[in-house]
Parts: C-alpha cells; sequence; structure tokens
C-alpha cells in the first residue's frame, strides 16, 4: 500500500491500493465525471503562474487575443440586445391584452346595464354568448319563414308526426309522384312499383309510407312482444345514396321512437354489429353486398337473423339493383326475407328513375337477346315477378317522359375531334361557365388522367370513384356540396340518386355505353324543377355510343351544339392543356417503368438469382430512358408555369384596354357577354333558328326572283320572236305587194 499526503493537512491521507501494469483510457475514463478540487494555495499559484504567461505574450499575440476578446463582447451584446428587445415586446403585447379585455369587460358591463334600463319584454332581442352577439332562437323562428303545409293536408291519413317533420324539412307542397304514391301506400297498404324523373322527390314516396306503417303498428300493438329483429328494411344500390336516404329517414322519425341505422360498405364490419345490438333499430338502412354479408355471419338468434317481423321493405334504383354485381346478393336477400316474413303484413315498395330501361339477370344466355326486345309492360311485369310484389294488391305508378331525362334539363353536345381537343374542350366549360359542377367518366383511370391534368394548369377538383376510402369519398362529397364553384370528376357510382343543391352543370367527359345511366347522370342537375345543363363531349370513337343514345332517348334529331362563344379563351386553354397531357403521359410511361422493374428485382430476389449482362443492358436502356423523360418533363413543366403565370384573355375583352379612367365611352366598348350557360346556349339557338330562316326567307326571295327574271327573259324572248316573225311576215307581204306592182 502506498500513502498520498494532501498539503496543509486540510484533507486526511487516504490509502490508495496500486495496481499492477500501465493505466490505460478505459481504465480512467470515470474521472471525468468528478470535479478538480484544490487548495486554496494551490490555485492562488496557478493564477499567478497564468498571469506571468499573459505578460510574456508578444505584442502581436495580445492584439489578435483583444480582437477576439472584443468579437465576443459584440456577439454577447447583440444577444442580449435581442433578449431585452423581445422581453420589451412581450410586455407591451401583454399590457395591450390587458387593455383590451378591460376594453371589452367594460363594453359588456355597458351592455348588461342598457339590458336592464331597457328591460325588454318581447323575444328577439340579441343576447350575448362567447363574446359574440346573438339573435334569439324566438326571434330567428319569426324571422325565419314559417312553412306553409296546407297542401298536404289532403293527406288527411298521414299521422301527425310525419306532417310535423315534413313542415320541418321545409316541403310545402307534395310532388307529383308523392301525390300519386301516398294515397295508394298509406291509405290502401297497397304495393308500389313506382317510376319518375329524376329529383321528383322519390325518397319521400317511399320513407313517408314506411314510417307512417312503422306508426300504425306501434298504435295499433299488432307486436304483442318487443318486435326482434328489422321491421322495415331499404336497399339501395350505393353507399353515398344509402347515406343521403338516411338523412330523410333521420328527418321523419325525429319526433317518434322509431329508431334508424345504416349498413354500408367501406366501414368497419365488427363497429355496424356493435351499433345494431345496442340500438336494435326498427329501420335498416343497407347496400345489398355488405347486408347479405352480415345476414350470413349472423348467429342464430341475433338481431340480423330475424326477419320473422319485418313490415316494410323498400328497393331503391331496382333497374340498378337487378343488374349484374347486385343481382345476386338482392336475390339471396329477397328470397331469406320472403321465406321468413308474412307475406301478407309485408308491404314492398319498388322504385327508380329508369324502370323500362332494366333488363332481368336471371334469363339464359339464348333468352338475353329477346330480353332486349320486350316491350315496357313486359319489363314491369318481369321486375314485378323479381322483386315479390303481392299479385292482387300491387299499382304500377309510370310518370316519366318518354324522352326520359327531367323537362327541366337543357341538353347540348360538343364535337372534338381527338382528346387534346376533348381536354380543352372541359377546360373551357369550367373557365368560362363556374359553378358547381360535376364531369363523369366511364372509368377510374380516367378520373385519375383527368385529376392530375385539372390540378397540373390550376383547377383543384375533387374526385369520387369506388376505389377511394368511404370516409375520403364522403368528405370529398362534404366539400363539394359546401363550395358554389366546384368540381367533381365521378365515375357511376356517383350517378345515382345523390340530391346536392345547386349543381349547375353535369359535363360528360365520356358518352355512356348505356341509356339509363346517361338519363341518371344528367338527373344530378336540374332537380326539383330547377334549370340545369348536361353537355356530351363526342370525340370520332364514341360516336357509336353517341348515336345509340339518341336513338334510346327516342330523339329524332341529334342534341344541339354548344357554342364556343370566344375563340381567344379557348386557344390559350388549349396551350396549357396540351403541355399538362404531355407531362401527365411522360410521367405515367416512368411510372410504368419503375414498376416493371421493381417487380422483376422483387421476383429475381425471392428467386435467389443474379442479373445476366443481357437484362444489366436492358436496365441500363431503361434507365437512360426515364431519365430523358424526367428531363422533357421538366422541361415542359418550365413551360408550364410560364403560361400559367400569364392571366388568361377575358370575355368581355376588358384585359386588352389600357386606361387609367374608366369612362362610359370605355364601358359601352366593353363586350356584354353572359355567364350564364343556359342562357348563352339558348341565344345561340334562338340566333341559329333567327338565321335559317333569315336564310330560308333570302332562299326563296332568290328563287322568286330568279323565276321572274326567267319569266321575263322568256317573254322577251317571246315577243323578240313574236316581232321577228311579224317583221318577216311584213317584209313577205311588202315584196309580195312589189311584185304586184312589177307586174
Amino acid at each position: 500500500m502506498t500513502s498520498i499526503s494532501i498539503p496543509n493537512d486540510k484533507w486526511q491521507t487516504a490509502d490508495v491500493e496500486a495496481m499492477d501494469g500501465d493505466f490505460d483510457d478505459d481504465m480512467l475514463q470515470f474521472l471525468g465525471s468528478f470535479e478538480e478540487v484544490l487548495p486554496d494555495t494551490v490555485v492562488s499559484e496557478r493564477k499567478l503562474k497564468k498571469t506571468s504567461k499573459k505578460q510574456k505574450v508578444p505584442k502581436k499575440e495580445e492584439n489578435t487575443v483583444k480582437n477576439a476578446e472584443n468579437e465576443e463582447k459584440s456577439i454577447e451584446e447583440r444577444r442580449l440586445a435581442k433578449k431585452l428587445k423581445r422581453k420589451e415586446q412581450m410586455a407591451a403585447n401583454r399590457k395591450q391584452r390587458k387593455e383590451r379585455l378591460a376594453r371589452r369587460k367594460e363594453q359588456r358591463e355597458l351592455e348588461k346595464t342598457q339590458e336592464s334600463v331597457e328591460a325588454p319584454v318581447e323575444n328577439g332581442k340579441k343576447k350575448r354568448k362567447g363574446g359574440e352577439i346573438q339573435e334569439n332562437n324566438d326571434k330567428k323562428k319569426k324571422a325565419k319563414k314559417e312553412t306553409d303545409v296546407s297542401a298536404w293536408k289532403q293527406f288527411y291519413f298521414l299521422p301527425n308526426e310525419i306532417l310535423e317533420a315534413v313542415e320541418q324539412m321545409g316541403f310545402s307542397q307534395p310532388t307529383e309522384i308523392q301525390s300519386a304514391v301516398l294515397p295508394i301506400a298509406v291509405r290502401d297498404r297497397q304495393d308500389v312499383l313506382g317510376a319518375a324523373e329524376t329529383g321528383s322527390g322519390k325518397t319521400l314516396a317511399f320513407g313517408i309510407p314506411l314510417v307512417a306503417r312503422l306508426l300504425e303498428a306501434l298504435s295499433n300493438k299488432e307486436d304483442e312482444e318487443p318486435p326482434r329483429g328489422p321491421r322495415a328494411l331499404i336497399v339501395a344500390p350505393t353507399r353515398e345514396l344509402v347515406i343521403q336516404i338516411m338523412r330523410h329517414i333521420n328527418s321523419l322519425i325525429a319526433t317518434t321512437p322509431l329508431k334508424a341505422v345504416s349498413i354500408v360498405g367501406g366501414l368497419a364490419q365488427v363497429k355496424q354489429e356493435r351499433v345494431i345490438s345496442q340500438k336494435n333499430p326498427d329501420i335498416v338502412v343497407a347496400t345489398p353486398g355488405r347486408l347479405w354479408a352480415m345476414i350470413q355471419e349472423a348467429e342464430e338468434g341475433s338481431y340480423l337473423a330475424e326477419w320473422s317481423n319485418l313490415r316494410c321493405l323498400v328497393v331503391d334504383e331496382t333497374d340498378r339493383m337487378v343488374e349484374e354485381g347486385y343481382f345476386a346478393e338482392l336475390t339471396d336477400i329477397l328470397n331469406k326475407i320472403h321465406e321468413a316474413a308474412d307475406r301478407e303484413k309485408l308491404q314492398t315498395l319498388v322504385f327508380s328513375a329508369t324502370l323500362t330501361f332494366a333488363k332481368a339477370q336471371d334469363v339464359a344466355e339464348e333468352e338475353k337477346k329477346k330480353a332486349k326486345e320486350l316491350s315496357a309492360q313486359q319489363k314491369i311485369q318481369r321486375l314485378i315477378k323479381l322483386t315479390g310484389l303481392r299479385e292482387n294488391k300491387h299499382k304500377v305508378i309510370d310518370l316519366t317522359r318518354q324522352m326520359g331525362t327531367a323537362g327541366c334539363l337543357v341538353e347540348a353536345r360538343i364535337n372534338c375531334g381527338n382528346l387534346v381537343e376533348k381536354d380543352t374542350a372541359l377546360v373551357y366549360l369550367l373557365n368560362r361557365y363556374p359553378g358547381r359542377t360535376m364531369v363523369f367518366v366511364n372509368s377510374v383511370d380516367a378520373a385519375r388522367r383527368l385529376h392530375h391534368i385539372l390540378k397540373a394548369i390550376n383547377i383543384d377538383p375533387m374526385i369520387l370513384h369506388a376505389k377511394m376510402i368511404q370516409k375520403q369519398r364522403l368528405r370529398n362529397l362534404e366539400k363539394f356540396a359546401e363550395s358554389k364553384n366546384a368540381v367533381l370528376i365521378a365515375t357511376d357510382v356517383a350517378a345515382r340518386g345523390l340530391d346536392i343543391q345547386g349543381i349547375d352543370h353535369v359535363i360528360h367527359y365520356q358518352v355512356p355505353k348505356k341509356v339509363e345511366i346517361y338519363i341518371h347522370r344528367s338527373g344530378r342537375t336540374a332537380r326539383a324543377s330547377h334549370r340545369g345543363l348536361t353537355v356530351v363531349l363526342v370525340d370520332p370513337q364514341s360516336r357509336q355510343f353517341y348515336m345509340k343514345l339518341c336513338k334510346g332517348l327516342n330523339r329524332m334529331q341529334d342534341l344541339d351544339i354548344f357554342p364556343i362563344d370566344f375563340e381567344p379563351l379557348m386557344i390559350a386553354i388549349k396551350k396549357r392543356v396540351r403541355l399538362a397531357s404531355e407531362i401527365d403521359s411522360l410521367e405515367f410511361r416512368c411510372k410504368k417503368i419503375k414498376m416493371s422493374e421493381s417487380w422483376f428485382e422483387k421476383a429475381a430476389r425471392e428467386a435467389d438469382l443474379d442479373y445476366d449482362e443481357t437484362r444489366s443492358r436492358e436496365m441500363g436502356g431503361l434507365n437512360l430512358e426515364v431519365d430523358e423523360m424526367i428531363r422533357k418533363s421538366r422541361q415542359l413543366q418550365s413551360q408550364l408555369r410560364s403560361e400559367l403565370s400569364a392571366p388568361l384573355p377575358r370575355p368581355d375583352g376588358s384585359d386588352s384596354m389600357r386606361t387609367k379612367y374608366i369612362t362610359a365611352e370605355i364601358v359601352s366598348k366593353l363586350r356584354s357577354v353572359g355567364d350564364n350557360a343556359i342562357d348563352v346556349l339558348n341565344q345561340k339557338i334562338e340566333d341559329t333558328k333567327e338565321w335559317k330562316r333569315k336564310n330560308r326567307k333570302a332562299t326563296k326571295s332568290d328563287e322568286m326572283n330568279s323565276m321572274t327574271k326567267s319569266l321575263k327573259n322568256s317573254q322577251k324572248n317571246k315577243d323578240r320572236l313574236a316581232e321577228k316573225q311579224r317583221q318577216a311576215k311584213m317584209a313577205k307581204i311588202s315584196k309580195t305587194n312589189s311584185l304586184e306592182d312589177n307586174e
């Protein structure tokens, strides 16, 4: 053992055991966590050494040291100045906030004193709530126009709860289909097969009888025990339509003890089962796919396994439900219901806008050709058999027009030579006539391509197709419904039943291949007797489908051509669309090459294979091709940005005028152009008719002039010939006379 002593006897001696061998860094690294503790004498000696060293520093080094110290001081001073400034600013903000709160408090106290002095007796005085002035609910109710529902009193058989709900929903009078269906379905309790144009109020036409049937069963106590299983079922083809029907049903049952739930795909099935078991609802609104899946998995005795208490069955959009892809599931559901339910007590309501276009899918292949040739009455009879309506207790109500579309719908077409012209025509319509617009395509790929192109040229559209998750679909629909100037690109998922108020235009970017799809697409506008415009973009590839469409709609003539009334705007848009289309094409090709490379690499890795020289050369060539496409894409993007930086020409010509002051002369020079597409189209049609009338009149006048001229010419020729004959006769007479004189 060795002993270590500390000077001045301030520390006690400590014995330290010496270790064999040398000390290395790993053994001494723990000392870094200790502070050095020295006696005062040692510290003073070290300070003296440091000062003596400083005195020995040369002048040049001393100057550099001083400069460094000055820089450090200046940095520190600036830092301190910033801190002080920040503190002063925070103090000033706090002071302003306190003053603002004090003023608000004084204002509130002043308002309270005024209210207490005035002591208002009338309801409708303004109240303070959350720092803002809001009117009393009574005043809001008075200010809001009360809905006059006197027209509904003709349906004396409707319960008061339904009349109250209709008043709250704001429907002042029933539509034609509602007036026709309600007496038969509610009063007579018959089955109904109903057909009416889109936007005619079919949802309430089957919703009111359904709720009335359940309320009647409650009042009469038809079920001695609490019912198990659904008492009413509504089946619809799409998720969005189910959610829309649910809104109407919830409004109808708001003042009743009835409960309703929806069952759709795209959401967690376990959660839907839990909600159903907790609520035990009276009404179920569902899509056929998810409903049948839940019925198959339902345990015996559970809610969806018990259908004996079903009192009302509704099948909406029947023509779609009996098509391939839906028919098998719907048939299974109907068979399950008809086996379990009491057929005499079960009321069935079947509705659609295009009943006579439906084609049954349970026929054999050789009979499908015959099914196409069936008359409208034969198709309806087949639908009655498929949906299971009671034979002697049903009524068919068909209010559809011969042409299929709504009476307030204005239809037109634009002829396009190629894809770029079609894209340009679409963007022209969106820019020239802003408003809430739906653009329909036939496929998901077309929707994605169009979405990319429109986003590239600073149009922010929403998209809706079957491959999106349900929450995103609903979110896009809500955004579209909230904005007055929005664009929604959609497949035929959104073609049926969606009731979004205020849709101005429907554009068929791709011609639908079936007439009923065109009718339902166009039915998203011109709803509830409001005007709406639908435009079909026709290119050479879709010409045959367009001709088939006109024939199916019983049109003797083509649709009117929509006018392109401002050519400079069309030219400017075409440049942008062409660049955006080329960029999208290059990006798609790059993505396809990269996906093929990744697939090959994955397959080779899983098989534990190495690349040969041929494949390596191929990959090298593909990489060069991708690099070239990326370079070209960047060049095109630069050109597109420069095009987008310049504003589009205005139809009124105001962008071409250079002036400091607006005068009456300048205003008179501005062209008066309409922003309403329907008015522009109607004006163009009237101008065309007037031009044709004038042309016909001019043609008639030309014909008359030519006829009169020809008649005059012929008369002149006759007169000339007669004169010649007369002259010849006179010459002959004179000759004979002269001969006689000579003799």
